[in-house]
């Protein structure tokens, strides 16, 4: 159905959207080195390095003394590895990880450096390209109503959600991009049917794929409206926008092959390393209660109220679905339906046979929030400056979206001035920690590698090592004996020694038993330094030096588990 919009209440309303644009530009851009440097992010530096985990524990984890530079030089592009070599640490390690954004990262920090800032800034540049693509789809959408793409802007700039990954060195918002870009070159190229457009949608969804393999979810998304918007009736009709979406889609497909292929002959190692996924046993009720938790993040990041903010989330996200059900054009609401179920049901659907927990990862869910959004706009729009609905409901929902606003704009101020967030939980003390180790003069770093080659201290070392001052020290063993020249150093820290982030592990327990052998038996002790109750950093002091007047003590020797 559609509604004219009075041209005096859509100026100054577009007026203020801009407003809201700019701030979230501002968001983006600002603080890019505050925020801790987490798990995943260090995996991108080392994909963007060209190696593998393997060669960096054989070339580093060897029991000698490194400066901090020398480790992250297996963290950044350098004249050793070229982008064939970035190609194959994916292909090896992670071929759930397509390859254009490692490779676009890695010409980027070829132009501008490997600093926390320059490494990020790339996503936060990227994700400016969500405003233009999002005002693109909805105009298509919306072709008599240009301010629900201004609308769509709005709440996509101060989204807590999008800001928080506009500041993340990993490609999620170069996801958006390509997930907004495809859908519109969709809906363009059945509007105008020409060859151009269906090759641009074709360049599009392969970029898609290319991006993140679950851009699959999207082209079916994509499949099933051409299907049926073009069967309105019982009868099939073969027409010619469903024969030139399956030829676009078959060439993106074909681009797409040879990374299929690397998929398929890496299975084993692509199985492994998702099988967190379904590692934790989540029951159905947790996961519908989770569900709505994760549609909150989309425009609020706080905690304290959620017994407020989470009902009036839903209730708002499930009228804006009815409303645009009910008052838009069957095309709006079939393209946006189809594209919410597209990911939404080929994630839940496992997770309800598997007790699985796809669908709590929020980043999964990118194509269904993007819908939401779009749905939301259009309702705050047309309820706000559509004549059709009286003076007080209009003003009514000028305030809901005044509030929805607001809220936005306090959480992603929040999440652009804290140093962590709610999806970086692995590494949430390690600027705390590298402080610590930072004020000390002289300090030496000691870190053994345990556990399994993918679950080791080494791949926490990729992010931790960010934040650690050109002077330290970095011991790097795999034996249990460490030999330490105590007069060379003024403090030594044991990091993440054993995986003390799980004390029901046998490393943990074998430590702990160590600690009090230590304590009794021989001539120094390792005490835990605590941040905010966190025992991933330790302190190992020689027992004469806390004597006044003490001989120096012989070199310390730690005997740590392999």
């Amino acid at each position: 159905m559609h509604r004219s919009l009075t041209s005096k209440n859509s100026t100054w309303l577009q007026r203020f959207l801009v407003a809201i644009l700019v701030l979230g530009i501002f968001f983006r851009l600002i603080n890019l080195d505050r925020k801790v440097y987490w798990f995943d992010e260090g995996f991108t530096s080392l994909r963007v390095g060209g190696y593998v985990i393997r060669e960096v524990v054989q070339q580093t984890f060897n029991g000698k003394i490194i400066d901090v530079s020398e480790f992250r030089q297996y963290l950044s592009p350098n004249h050793n590895r070229n982008w064939l070599d970035t190609i194959e640490s994916l292909a090896i390690e992670d071929p759930q990880h397509p390859p254009l954004y490692y490779l676009m990262l890695r010409q980027w920090m070829q132009w501008f450096g490997n600093s926390v800032t320059a490494i990020r800034s790339l996503s936060a540049v990227t994700s400016l390209l969500v405003f233009p693509c999002i005002y693109w789809l909805c105009r298509e959408l919306f072709p008599l109503s240009p301010l629900t793409g201004w609308m769509a802007i709005a709440l996509v700039a101060i989204s807590p959600f999008h800001v928080l990954y506009a500041q993340e060195a990993r490609q999620y918002s170069l996801w958006t991009v390509t997930i907004l870009l495809s859908s519109a070159a969709l809906l363009q190229a059945k509007r105008c049917y020409s060859r151009l457009n269906w090759g641009i949608y074709a360049i599009a969804i392969a970029s898609a794929l290319y991006t993140f393999l679950f851009s699959a979810f999207v082209a079916i998304a994509h499949g099933i409206y051409i299907f049926v918007s073009e069967n309105s009736s019982r009868r099939w009709r073969w027409t010619k926008t469903v024969r030139a979406y399956l030829f676009a889609t078959s060439i993106a497909l074909a681009i797409f092959t040879p990374w299929i292929a690397i998929a398929i002959r890496n299975y084993g190692r692509l199985r492994d390393s998702t099988n967190w996924i379904s590692a934790a046993k989540i029951s159905a009720c947790q996961l519908v209660f989770s569900w709505g938790n994760t549609v909150k993040l989309i425009f609020f990041n706080v905690t304290n109220l959620d017994f407020l903010i989470l009902p009036l989330t839903l209730i708002l996200v499930g009228y804006a679905a009815y409303f645009t059900y009910r008052f838009s054009e069957r095309k709006v609401w079939l393209f946006l339906f189809t594209l919410f179920g597209g990911t939404a049901l080929c994630l839940a659907i496992p997770d309800f046979i598997t007790q699985g927990q796809r669908t709590l990862q929020a980043r999964f869910l990118i194509p269904c929030y993007l819908s939401i959004q779009i749905a939301v706009a259009y309702l705050f729009t047309t309820k706000i400056v559509s004549p059709h609905f009286p003076q007080w409901q209009r003003k009514m929902w000028l305030w809901i979206a005044i509030a929805v606003f607001t809220g936005g704009i306090f959480s992603s101020t929040k999440i652009a001035y804290s140093e962590t967030a709610w999806n970086k939980g692995k590494n949430q003390n390690d600027l705390e920690i590298a402080r610590i180790i930072n004020q000390a003069a002289r300090p030496l770093v000691v870190v053994s590698n345990y556990q399994s080659l993918y679950d080791c201290n080494a791949t926490y070392l990729f992010s931790f090592s960010h934040f650690l001052n050109p002077n330290v020290k970095l011991l790097l063993v795999n034996q249990k004996n460490i030999e330490i020249n105590a007069d060379q150093f003024s403090n030594v820290f044991l990091y993440n020694p054993c995986g003390l982030t799980d004390f029901k592990s046998s490393f943990a327990r074998e430590f702990l038993a160590l600690i009090a052998q230590l304590k009794t038996e021989q001539n120094y002790i390792i005490e835990p330094i605590n941040v905010e109750q966190s025992n991933v950093i330790w302190s190992l002091k020689s027992v004469q030096r806390t004597i006044e007047g003490a001989q120096p003590c012989a070199p310390y020797k730690c005997i740590l588990p392999a």
